[in-house]
């Protein structure tokens, strides 16, 4: 299925950055994002994924403006159009003992290194990382390059798909809910039942209460 005209225009501004670093003479350049920077619970996932020229994905964008169900459509897009893509995790004790900025570089450096092809190139969204030598981060990313929005919807879905599993393991907490977010659900939980070792434990309020679980 093609896109319509005004989608077609929408999804090449998307393509933007990538076309005019190819025009540069760049091969592979990797998109990376994140999610679960914010969470009480479960892992900070990270995902870099190389597109390759003229991958025109329909609805391709910020995976916070998608459906679930959208998100896993899309995802399943991606990792077949995708030159290549990797996803890592980093769980709560790391989190804990090296704290959050160590971690989201220690997981943009194993999602680089873990891609079969070599990058001369990455887009991050949000500030910058030095974590390459060729490293552009850009603002609210995940809507603006279209290597940026698969890697936020890719992380996305798998960080969700943990999320359901610890929630069989842990289902007071309402994770395959809340996604390890400080809901108004998740609060009341830790306060009544303590924290659980997938909790990040130096996060407040996790820090102030024992785990039990």
């Amino acid at each position: 299925m093609m896109p319509d005209e005004v989608e077609l225009l929408r999804l090449r501004r998307l393509s933007s950055m990538e076309d005019s670093l190819r025009s540069a003479g760049a091969t592979y350049i990797a998109g990376v994002d994140e999610v679960g920077r914010g969470a009480l619970a479960g892992p900070l996932t990270v995902c870099a994924v190389v597109l390759p020229p003229g991958c025109l994905i329909i609805g391709l964008d910020d995976s916070k403006r998608l459906s679930p169900a959208k998100r896993r459509r899309i995802a399943a897009e991606i990792e077949q159009c995708a030159i290549d893509y990797s996803v890592t995790h980093i769980g709560p004790a790391l989190i804990d003992s090296d704290g959050l900025t160590a971690s989201l570089k220690a997981a943009v450096v194993e999602a680089i290194a873990t891609l079969r092809v070599t990058c001369c190139h990455i887009l991050l969204d949000g500030p910058p990382l030095s974590v390459h030598p060729a490293e552009t981060s850009v603002v609210r990313g995940d809507s603006q390059v279209a290597a940026i929005a698969a890697a936020s919807i890719v992380a996305k879905v798998h960080r969700d798909a943990l999320m359901q599993e610890l929630d069989s393991m842990h289902p007071v907490y309402g994770f395959a809910a809340n996604k390890g977010y400080g809901t108004a659900h998740h609060l009341e939980m830790i306060r009544r039942h303590g924290v659980t070792s997938v909790h990040r434990h130096s996060f407040h309020p996790c820090s102030i209460h024992q785990e039990s679980v």
